[in-house]
């Protein structure tokens, strides 16, 4: 689907600020509980069997699940174990089983174009994971976005007071969470198990394929020399511009954009309040001019980025295929859960500001 993501950002005051303009995660909050399937299942530092093995849990050893990743390369779940600290890892859906019964099973048209398993699980993580929200979260916080953010703030990476808080910060499921939590509200709603089915077609499974592609590691490097260009300064044509602006209509993803940024400052001054003296707080009235000004600043940019984005996301797809998509995008359901999606969105962007902030805080003396 392409929500609104913060694929490039710039440097601006205030480093803390700025490095909350991004989205982390930490462990969802009444999240499913699972179970192994057997002894010895491993649970690996990152997706992929060759990475570090974490740790290995027992037969009927319960972890929470703090999101799904699945695509045609198979399927994750993020989870978490208690321990002191809470520690968390990924392990293959195949190797877990729901501890309680979640979604017993899915329309005929859909299961065969899941994941060989997925039917278990809850129909808010299909919709999550056919909409490629999964994979964009996890592809937007890996180790090199940690990186790239704790050099933005001008912070040693490889001190390890910094890097504790970036890794428990930057993690899928703070962002997740709340998305989860709120279409988990409106679980009932005949329109979720539609957009299922829609965006389980083949071609729809492309373009969210190339969308969470687009922000992946290996991506951001050559989308930053996109990006700067300028979108004037791409090569499109009209009509490919036309049914770009159709798209930045139908998912909003320019104001979308811009309302994360706001968020994220709302987030982080919220979180420097708590830890300014009394008397030399941000007022509400004064918060609120800064915001408006981040609107009206950044308005421009997240134009100009939005367009790029599009423009490099879904550089293979025909006119044509372009057109079905945004026709798609532009149905009834599908802006429903654009809708949707952003409000939860700005809501999980400005918790993730609060808890990054928050971290970064408590490793400096104390405000005089």
């Amino acid at each position: 689907m392409q929500p609104c993501v913060n694929r490039r950002m710039r440097r601006a005051p205030g480093q803390i600020l700025i490095l909350t303009l991004a989205w982390t995660g930490n462990v969802i909050a009444g999240a499913p509980q699972m179970a192994a399937v057997a002894d010895g299942v491993r649970v690996y530092s990152r997706m992929s069997v060759t990475s570090e093995v974490a740790t290995t849990l027992q037969k009927g050893q319960a972890v929470t699940i703090q999101m799904t990743v699945a695509d045609s390369t198979g399927c994750w779940l993020d989870v978490a174990w208690r321990s002191k600290p809470l520690r968390s890892g990924f392990v293959k859906c195949s190797d877990l089983e729901p501890a309680v019964p979640l979604l017993p099973s899915v329309d005929a048209p859909v299961a065969p174009k899941l994941t060989a398993g997925l039917a278990r699980w809850d129909k808010i993580d299909l919709l999550l994971m056919a909409a490629g929200v999964t994979r964009m979260i996890y592809n937007a916080t890996d180790a090199e976005g940690t990186r790239s953010l704790m050099k933005l703030g001008g912070m040693d990476e490889k001190d390890p007071r910094f890097k504790q808080v970036f890794e428990r910060v930057n993690r899928p499921g703070v962002l997740y969470a709340p998305i989860r939590a709120h279409f988990e509200g409106i679980a009932e709603d005949a329109r979720i198990m539609a957009l299922i089915g829609q965006l389980h077609q083949p071609f729809l499974q492309r373009v969210m394929a190339l969308s969470a592609e687009s922000i992946s590691s290996k991506s951001r490097a050559e989308y930053s020399r996109y990006a700067a260009a300028g979108a004037k300064q791409i090569a499109a044509s009209p009509a490919r511009n036309r049914l770009m602006e159709r798209l930045e209509r139908a998912t909003d993803s320019v104001q979308c954009r811009v309302e994360s940024q706001v968020a994220a400052t709302r987030g982080a001054v919220l979180a420097l309040n708590r830890i300014l003296p009394t008397g030399k707080e941000i007022s509400s009235d004064e918060l609120e001019k800064v915001l408006e000004r981040v609107r009206a600043e950044s308005f421009e940019d997240a134009a100009r980025v939005v367009r790029a984005a599009g423009l490099y996301g879904y550089a293979s797809l025909t006119d044509d295929e372009m057109k079905q998509y945004v026709e798609f995008a532009e149905s009834e359901a599908a802006r429903w859960f654009y809708l949707r999606f952003n409000e939860t969105f700005h809501q999980a962007v400005e918790t993730m500001a609060d808890k990054l902030v928050s971290g970064l805080a408590n490793l400096r003396p104390a405000v005089p």
